[in-house]
C-alpha cells in the first residue's frame, strides 16, 4: 500500500474480501458493481455491473464469485463470466465451505453448488435461512428451526426455535442464539440454555464461546457453561470473527476492534456502519455505508 490507509468509493459496500495472496480486494454493494482492486498500487483491476445490489463477492478456488440480492450467481475466470445461475429468490445467506457454495434464501430455500452443479436444492423451512455448518453432519439454521442432516442430505433431527439469530459448533455441541437465551443442542436433544437478551452474534475462540450484542461487553462461556463478562470501550457488537486465535469485531458505534480478551485495539471506522470486513496478517479491510477502507494493523 502506498499509505498506511486507503479510502475509496462513497456508496454502501455490503461484501468485501481479500485474495488468498493478499494482493487484491474484491467488493460490491449498493452501486450494483463488482470491483477488484490491487492493494499496493490502488489500481482498479476489474469491474462489472449488475441490475441489482450485490449481496456477496469472494474468491472461490481460481474463480471470482458474485451473488446479487435477487439470486443471480455469477462465476468469473480471468475476469470473464464463465457460468451463471438465476434462482429468482431473495438471498439471505452465502457461505463457502471447502469446495461447496451454500446459498440460503428468505423463502426458506437452501441449495449447494459443487463442481458447477446444484447438488442439493430444497425448501427446508418457511422462514429465511440464516447459517449453515458442514462438519460430519450438515447443520442448518433458519429463523424458527435448527435442522440436522447426514452427509447424504437425509434429515436426522429438527428443533423448533424462537427467533434465532446465529449459531456455532462448540465441542460437538451446537450453541444457538435465540431471542432471549442461548440454547445448546446435541444430535438428539437440548442439553442446556442460558438466559441472555439482545445477543447478536457468536463465535468459538479456543475453548470458549464468545457472544456479542446490544451491550458494552463480551460474554464468554466455557465448556462447563460458566459465564463471564469482558468490558468493552465500544457500544454493541454487531459482527464477530476469529482468525489465528485472535478476535475481530465491529460495533454499533462504528468501531472495529481486534486482539484478545486482555488487549483489544479499537479503530474508529471512517466508513460509518460496517457491513462486512476481512483480515489478513498485515491489514484489514472494512466495507460500510460510506465505502471501503484498507488499514494496516497496529500492535497485533
Amino acid at each position: 500500500m502506498e499509505e498506511d490507509s486507503q479510502e475509496m468509493i462513497e456508496l454502501e459496500v455490503y461484501s468485501i474480501n481479500i485474495s488468498k495472496d493478499n494482493k487484491e480486494i474484491i467488493f460490491g454493494g449498493a452501486n450494483d458493481t463488482l470491483s477488484v482492486l490491487h492493494i499496493e498500487s490502488n489500481e482498479e483491476l476489474f469491474t462489472d455491473e449488475f441490475n441489482e445490489s450485490i449481496f456477496y463477492v469472494n474468491y472461490f478456488e481460481d474463480l471470482i464469485l458474485a451473488v446479487t440480492y435477487t439470486g443471480e450467481v455469477f462465476f468469473y475466470k480471468d475476469y470473464t463470466r464463465t457460468l451463471n445461475y438465476n434462482f429468482s429468490e431473495e438471498v439471505s445467506l452465502v457461505k463457502i465451505i471447502d469446495k461447496s457454495i451454500c446459498i440460503g434464501f428468505e423463502s426458506g430455500r437452501f441449495l449447494i453448488i459443487k463442481d458447477n452443479e446444484v447438488i442439493f436444492d430444497y425448501f427446508v423451512s418457511n422462514t429465511n435461512v440464516l447459517d449453515v455448518i458442514i462438519d460430519n453432519f450438515i447443520y442448518l439454521l433458519t429463523k424458527n428451526l435448527l435442522l440436522i442432516y447426514d452427509c447424504n442430505f437425509q434429515e436426522i433431527k429438527r428443533f423448533s426455535l424462537t427467533e434465532s439469530v446465529s449459531f456455532t459448533l462448540f465441542d460437538n455441541i451446537l450453541a444457538v442464539v435465540e431471542k432471549n437465551f442461548v440454547s445448546f443442542f446435541n444430535l438428539t436433544k437440548k442439553v442446556n440454555e442460558i438466559y441472555f437478551t439482545e445477543v447478536e452474534c457468536v463465535v468459538k475462540l479456543n475453548n470458549f464461546l464468545v457472544l456479542g450484542g446490544n451491550f458494552d461487553y463480551l460474554l464468554v462461556i466455557d465448556k462447563n457453561y460458566s459465564v463471564r463478562k469482558i468490558s468493552l470501550q465500544v457500544k454493541g457488537v454487531t459482527r464477530l470473527k476469529v482468525k489465528n486465535q485472535k478476535l475481530f469485531f465491529t460495533s454499533s458505534d462504528d468501531k472495529f476492534c481486534y486482539g484478545d480478551f486482555y488487549n483489544l485495539c479499537v479503530y474508529a471506522s471512517s466508513v460509518g456502519s460496517v457491513f462486512d470486513f476481512d483480515v489478513c496478517d498485515e491489514f484489514f479491510v472494512l466495507g460500510g455505508e460510506k465505502g471501503v477502507i484498507i488499514e494496516r494493523f497496529m500492535n497485533v
